[in-house]
């Protein structure tokens, strides 16, 4: 299970990423209009497909625990689930980091 923490710890960080990231498309992307909510909605992508491999990545340890017999069916279940709780919580962050960012870009 320490697999799958770690992925989680690395999630938080591409939140921070995603997040801290405001002011990269500020700097960035300030006053370039549709071109700069373009450019937002392209960065998050990448974002969402980096935060989806980590879920990848969490739930092939999370089986591989439970075919080596180290973890129940109801533990891998769960553990899954969580995981994909997680992915989703981050993917609506960047989803709403996204919408703020169209919001300032398309209005400065």
């Amino acid at each position: 299970e320490e697999g799958v923490e770690y992925d989680i710890q690395r999630a938080g960080n591409l939140k921070s990423m995603v997040v801290g990231g405001d002011s990269l498309f500020v700097a960035t992307l300030q006053g370039h209009g549709k071109e700069g909510a373009k450019q937002a909605k392209g960065m998050t992508d990448n974002a969402k497909i980096a935060i989806r491999n980590i879920r990848k990545h969490s739930n092939d340890q999370v089986k591989n625990l439970y075919k080596d017999k180290e973890i129940t069916e109801d533990e891998n279940k769960r553990a899954q689930e969580e995981v994909q709780k997680i992915t989703d919580g981050f993917v609506k962050s960047a989803d709403d980091t996204l919408r703020a960012k169209e919001q300032e870009i398309l209005t400065v």
